[in-house]
């Protein structure tokens, strides 16, 4: 049934008639996939809480699954976090259209693999354990086409399991309902047929009460599917909860979390997670995680923009108001500090923890603002707080561009020096002058121990051979030859290979990610883990911002028609200050990999008059070889 597109009286005529037919088709004694659950489901012991299923466990799911049972609602989309038992409600789905209401039912995960391992491990385990399915559905035999891994066959209905990537599966039998699972992971086109989703769609259109189930967690913005899934839908719900103070009703919002900070023995401020609270947003008052439970029972789903009849519902779920214990409020809480500093990090919590879509375009940034906020301090002695050194070196045709930076607990890090030297690297002169200036320059700490440089990052893109033969010769001080590359996924700091003429070692550099990296930190407003410091001196100049900030992150399309990030330059920039950071960056990544462990650098600093360690022993665990 499709509504007319007209307004007034026939609008309201058109509601009616859906309320009587809604009252028509549904049978006085039918059970709704929640009441089904309860009476039915049974939990295996693998479970986290085996047994009878509850619902009054998770109360916020109840209207997501009893949006089912409504005969016409034809869409249902659930924006999820992580933990908040989405999983077991696409069980109870494909039980309920087994037992209760037999239909043609397609299970999406994001590969074949992934639906034979749902099949395999949640789907036959709830048919073993729930009596009523597995008198329905026979065990799965491989010569059995009509019972498989990836079919189920049952009076009234069939069960198939496919992943997002196999079009074959995806183009099969006529299906009444679709459940399609974490869509954001689909491929964007299965095999060469298409967009996944849509051939998922033109399996429903031949049943009129047809229903599609689509659930994610979100990724980045613009191109989340379930981001544009819930923009399509007629009304969205979010689940709002009393405060048990005022009774206030409100939507869990991660800034209204609050902990406190105590001082240590050090002076320092230390965040204490494990004193989380909820601040309500009408009193203020602090709420408890043990109040949650109650906040849940007493909980309600209410619309933005509610509309009359909606024949499609998006629901909005956060981690906040899970209730499991890896989803408590000091545990959300220790993630996000954890998180803070390394934007990929940030970006999962976001996605899986709040449940909310990645907004790239966030890390674009301008240099004034940077500039304004350069502090007073000396790159002799250094900052109290820097422990190790690195250096990122950038090789041009007639200098080298350095940056010495200092980092210290949590990787807040202190710009130190930042050097241009005049050279011809084709002669041998020049790199001497490098590495006096730079591979055995050493600082004084006000500790009076004496910090050298710990591990240098030379790129290798200019002047190559005469990279190698610079770092080669100097593998013993942790001077590095590296390579950028571009690209998502790729790590900082890459294992090294040979490949090289002469067998020198040579670092790949994981340039997006080194980027996403910084330009996150830079975001951040207060000092702390992962905040970048700039001294107020020559060279720091707003030139010197301007190259920091030199490059922007975009959307593109890949060749296989994904859509991935980039980093483009801005307009006339030139990029040698960012190069040379995210060199200093990853020869810091190099030293973590080896080992580097900061906390025992700074016990280590307290003990006597030697220095941080600088190889194998106090402060090294090493992994790589040099």
């Amino acid at each position: 049934m499709v509504a007319p597109s007209h307004s007034g009286a026939s609008a309201r005529a058109w509601s009616a008639a859906r309320t009587v037919v809604r009252e028509v088709l549904r049978k006085p004694s039918s059970l709704t996939v929640s009441q089904w659950a309860d009476r039915y489901r049974i939990l295996p012991d693998t479970s986290a809480e085996p047994g009878r299923w509850r619902t009054d466990r998770t109360p916020y799911l109840r209207e997501i699954m009893d949006a089912a049972s409504d005969p016409l609602v034809e869409r249902i989309v659930v924006q999820k976090a992580a933990q908040v038992g989405f999983s077991e409600v696409l069980l109870n789905f494909i039980g309920y259209f087994i037992h209760a209401d037999p239909s043609p039912v397609l299970l999406v995960q994001i590969s074949s693999g992934e639906a034979a391992k749902f099949s395999k491990e949640r789907v036959a385990r709830m048919i073993e354990d729930t009596p009523e399915l597995a008198a329905k559905v026979g065990p799965s035999r491989s010569r059995d086409s009509e019972n498989t891994i990836e079919s189920k066959s049952y009076p009234g209905g069939h069960l198939g399991l496919v992943g997002a990537n196999a079009p074959s599966g995806l183009r099969s039998r006529a299906r009444r309902v679709a459940l399609m699972d974490e869509v954001d992971g689909y491929p964007p086109s299965a095999g060469d047929e298409g967009d996944p989703v849509e051939l998922v769609r033109k399996r429903l259109t031949t049943f009129w009460n047809r229903l599609e189930v689509t659930g994610s967690t979100p990724t980045n913005a613009g191109v989340s599917r379930i981001e544009e899934a819930v923009r399509e839908c007629d009304e969205v719900r979010r689940y709002h909860v009393p405060c048990p103070h005022c009774g206030h009703m409100q939507v869990l919002r991660w800034e209204r979390l609050r902990w406190q900070k105590i001082t240590n023995a050090e002076g320092e401020r230390e965040h204490v997670p494990e004193s989380a609270v909820y601040m309500c947003e009408a009193c203020d008052e602090p709420i408890s995680e043990r109040q949650k439970r109650g906040m849940l029972e007493a909980g309600a789903w209410i619309a933005d923009e509610p509309v009359e009849e909606p024949a499609r519902i998006a629901f909005l779920l956060t981690s906040l108001i899970s209730p499991f214990e890896g989803a408590s409020w000091p545990n959300l809480a220790r993630e996000w500090l954890a998180a803070q500093g390394h934007p990929l990090k940030l970006q999962v919590f976001v996605n899986t923890r709040l449940g909310e879509v990645w907004d790239a375009q966030g890390h674009t940034l301008e240099a004034e603002p940077l500039l304004a906020r350069r502090e007073v301090y000396a790159a002799e002695p250094t900052p109290a707080e820097v422990l190790v050194i690195t250096a990122g070196v950038d090789v041009q045709a007639d200098r080298f561009e350095v940056e010495l930076v200092g980092w210290g607990l949590g990787e807040e890090s202190w710009s130190l020096d930042y050097l241009r030297i005049p050279a011809d690297p084709s002669i041998e002169a020049a790199w001497l002058d490098l590495e006096q200036l730079v591979v055995k320059r050493t600082y004084r700490h006000p500790s009076g121990h004496t910090l050298r440089v710990s591990a240098t990052a030379v790129d290798s893109g200019y002047h190559t051979q005469q990279v190698y033969k610079f770092a080669a010769a100097r593998l013993s001080s942790r001077v590095w030859a590296v390579k950028g590359l571009d690209g998502p996924g790729r790590p900082i700091m890459g294992r090294p290979h040979l490949r090289t003429k002469g067998k020198t070692p040579l670092y790949p550099v994981g340039a997006d990610s080194a980027k996403t990296t910084l330009f996150g930190r830079l975001a951040l407003a207060d000092p702390g883990p992962g905040y970048m410091h700039f001294p107020a001196r020559e060279p720091y100049d707003l030139e010197f911002f301007r190259q920091l900030t030199s490059e922007k992150r975009i959307l593109k399309q890949s060749r296989n028609g994904r859509h991935v990030h980039a980093y483009v330059r801005r307009p006339n920039r030139r990029a040698e200050v960012l190069d040379c950071r995210v060199y200093a960056l990853a020869a810091f990544e190099g030293l973590v990999a080896a080992g580097l462990r900061l906390d025992q650098v700074a016990a280590s600093m307290q003990i006597g008059p030697q220095g941080p360690p600088r190889g194998r022993g106090s402060g090294f665990v090493g992994r790589w070889k040099d």
